[in-house]
């Protein structure tokens, strides 16, 4: 009796040795593997700095986690995958979720659906309408309905999802405005928007991203980016409340923002239905 109570505790003693052991294999196995596309990633990456890697709930996707951005990258940290992971059992964006948790995003309020913007830069009310008259040869007209139609400036990104979406739903509808884009890089890196700057088909380019191919059109060589200066520069003057990327030296802000074209003030602070837009729209029409 005595000895099957030895066995039974060197069996015991044994189990938990083992299970330890392949506890401390799973644990190192799997931050080499971090480790690992960490390195990748800054050869292959080299001018994105302090960037964490981190796993994701897709096998095989891991998390790029910047200061101001959550992205996605493989195994052989190659390719970056930006957007959302969308769980339909909890009917939830959970890169939304992580980005809230991260502090990237503010934290979401009780009311479904809504983002507080407590604690967040505001925008201008206004900014002059001749400064942006400056700049409308820079910029990229995504939707032009004719001499008569009011103007609409909108800040834009091409790599943004409601950026994309509003240029689809102003082109699907008919939209009775011209909706002029002014590039900054929010999701997008500062070469990103300077390639698409220098595209020879810009509007194919944001069609293509718009549909999710992410294939620009052919790059300028002898591409002058003074202008794409100037629209930063204009950035930089009148939202002096959003903060600078260190990176990039650029004021960020949320995408898209628009703006009436012949009194400067501000329509939307993001994303805008066609619905809402259209009774914008006959506001600045019959205050013509």
């Amino acid at each position: 009796m005595k000895n099957i109570k030895i066995n039974a505790v060197i069996l015991i003693i044994s189990s938990v040795i083992a299970l330890a052991v392949f506890a401390r294999h799973v644990y190192l196995t799997t931050n080499s593997g971090l480790e690992a596309v960490q390195q990748r990633f800054v050869q292959n990456f080299p001018k994105s700095k302090d960037v964490k890697i981190k796993e994701s709930p897709i096998a095989g996707l891991y998390e790029v986690i910047s200061s101001t951005n959550l992205y996605y990258t493989d195994t052989e940290a190659k390719l970056l995958f930006v957007g959302g992971i969308y769980d339909p059992s909890i009917q939830r964006d959970i890169t939304v979720d992580r980005k809230r948790a991260l502090g990237i995003l503010p934290k979401e309020t009780s009311k479904e659906g809504h983002i507080s913007t407590e604690g967040r830069p505001t925008l201008p009310t206004s900014v002059p309408a001749d400064a942006l008259e400056k700049i409308a040869q820079y910029a990229i007209t995504l939707h032009d309905a004719g001499p008569e139609a009011p103007i609409i400036y909108e800040i834009f990104d091409p790599q943004c999802g409601w950026c994309n979406r509003l240029y689809s739903e102003s082109k699907s509808s008919g939209l009775n405005a011209t909706i002029r884009a002014l590039l900054i890089p929010n999701i997008s890196d500062k070469n990103m928007i300077q390639d698409v700057f220098c595209s020879n088909e810009p509007l194919q380019t944001i069609e293509n991203f718009a549909q999710r191919r992410y294939v620009i059109s052919g790059v300028k060589t002898d591409c002058d980016t003074s202008g794409l200066q100037k629209i930063y520069d204009f950035y930089n003057q009148y939202f002096t409340n959003m903060p600078k990327d260190p990176n990039t030296n650029i004021r960020r802000m949320g995408t898209p923002i628009l703006y009436d074209g012949r009194s400067g003030a501000l329509i939307s602070e993001g994303y805008l239905d066609q619905p809402s837009l259209n009774k914008v729209l006959d506001t600045i029409h019959k205050a013509k």
